[in-house]
């Protein structure tokens, strides 16, 4: 049993995170986190405060990307959080770095978030539409993208039109994100009420209109051209407000 699977190791994180914090997050025990104590994504999300955490989404990021804790990576996160305080946010930022000794954090605001920049964390300002900065951040990178989570202004429109950028330039077997799906049914979002079956207009309406794609060589339709999405897709997961698409490898 790792350290952080014990029932009265987590008790005593979570009663002592603030005291914790400064230590965990010095940069030699960031540096050598993993062999000391193997820390799970629920605590580290403890620790620095994401609100993943209290959105349920930790257990389903863990059981997706805890195969890829030792690989070198890149990612971004779309949503720094702290809206326009430059001083507040970038508690993932710093989750992300921890749980992945190898990883190189890209994270987009549309406020100025630069005093969240450290080793390994590197902070842009711009729109999650915008192509140019958007092509900036996969460019700066000679690897690539291996995973992309939208934490950003949670609007439908914004949604598919950062997806439809940057899906085609994640890395093969690389990982999206969509959290706070909830605002597909909130019209002050862009969301709609009703079901969205018959729509692509909004987030959930159209990631289900994207599932029909995974079985696209089975369809009976003549002359069927298979979409980019269909031929690079190998399988969705919805849970409660939170997506993720996984690029075939």
């Amino acid at each position: 049993m790792a350290i952080t699977d014990n029932p009265i190791c987590k008790g005593l994180v979570n009663k002592h995170k603030n005291r914790l914090k400064p230590i965990i997050r010095h940069k030699l025990f960031l540096k050598w986190l993993p062999s000391i104590c193997n820390l799970n994504l629920s605590v580290l999300a403890t620790i620095f405060g994401t609100d993943k955490l209290a959105h349920g989404y930790i257990p389903r990021y863990e059981s997706l990307l805890s195969g890829l804790r030792n690989r070198k990576l890149n990612m971004l996160e779309i949503g720094i959080g702290g809206y326009k305080d430059p001083h507040q946010g970038g508690e993932s930022l710093r989750m992300w770095k921890a749980y992945f000794p190898r990883v190189n954090v890209h994270g987009l605001d549309i406020y100025d978030k630069s005093g969240m920049k450290e080793s390994r964390i590197r902070i842009w300002q711009g729109s999650q539409i915008d192509e140019e900065i958007l092509n900036r951040i996969v460019n700066s990178s000679s690897a690539g993208l291996d995973i992309i989570i939208d934490d950003g202004s949670h609007r439908n429109e914004h949604i598919i039109s950062t997806f439809e950028i940057l899906f085609p330039r994640l890395n093969k077997g690389g990982w999206y994100f969509v959290e706070d799906t909830q605002t597909s049914y909130w019209p002050e979002y862009g969301g709609k009420t009703e079901k969205h079956d018959n729509t692509e207009s909004t987030a959930m309406g159209y990631f289900k209109n994207l599932v029909d794609g995974l079985n696209h060589e089975e369809l009976k339709i003549p002359d069927y051209q298979p979409t980019y999405f269909d031929i690079n897709i190998d399988s969705i997961f919805f849970w409660h407000n939170l997506i993720a698409i996984h690029k075939s490898g």
